[in-house]
């Protein structure tokens, strides 16, 4: 009697296993058919995929960030970022790149002091006029709070991105630029420089040495 009724468990577990799979299967089958290429109009996969009905709308543009050029850290960076410029940036060919800082380290050898050291920018400077003998497009920067390492204000003798930011020619602030693609289509590339001015709310080794 109790082999019966085992034997009968058995083939009720079987059963429910294969009708299990057989479940499984046919949610699979469903799942593949609906998203099955065949079943979607290539017309409107086109439409639904496609960024714009014309190429000439699209803008492309290459944002780097936090390149910290530094006479104490790291000497082959002006090295690999040269090799960016010849290599990547040629491949793409940008419309516009724009660097957002921080462009320097402005640091010493010990940390413990922040200043800005002119040779830093110069290798900047190299960096981007390498860049820019690479492509005709257009080159924006900005500072980050390094740049702004060890200078009472923005007038500042010390603020070497006047003299090496492309920006810092201009205004060494806040800008937006606007870059037009076709007569219908333009984008707004809005830059905002949050570094602080000397006061509270930085700590002590940002400030101007005494």
């Amino acid at each position: 009697m109790g082999l019966r009724i085992f034997s009968l468990l058995l083939v009720l577990v079987v059963c429910a296993v294969l009708a299990l799979f057989a479940i499984i299967n046919s949610f699979i089958t469903v799942t593949q058919n609906s998203f099955s290429p065949g079943t979607v109009n290539v017309e409107q996969r086109s439409r639904s995929f496609r960024l714009s009905q014309q190429d000439d709308n699209i803008l492309s543009f290459i944002q780097i960030s936090d390149i910290h050029f530094s006479l104490f850290e790291d000497p082959q960076r002006l090295g690999h970022l040269k090799e960016f410029c010849s290599v990547n940036l040629l491949a793409i060919n940008p419309k516009l790149v724009i660097v957002t800082g921080d462009l320097t380290e402005a640091v010493s050898p010990n940390k413990f002091m922040a200043q800005q050291y002119e040779e830093e920018w110069k290798m900047y400077d190299e960096f981007r006029r390498r860049c820019q003998s690479n492509f005709s497009g257009q080159w924006l920067d900005i500072r980050g709070n390094h740049d702004n390492f060890n200078m009472e204000n923005i007038n500042s003798s010390l603020n070497y991105f006047r003299k090496y930011g492309v920006q810092g020619k201009r205004d060494s602030g806040s800008y937006i630029t606007t870059v037009e693609v076709t007569n219908n289509t333009k984008y707004a590339f809005i830059a905002v420089d949050a570094t602080l001015d000397i006061g509270p709310k930085r700590m002590l080794n940002f400030s101007v040495d005494t």
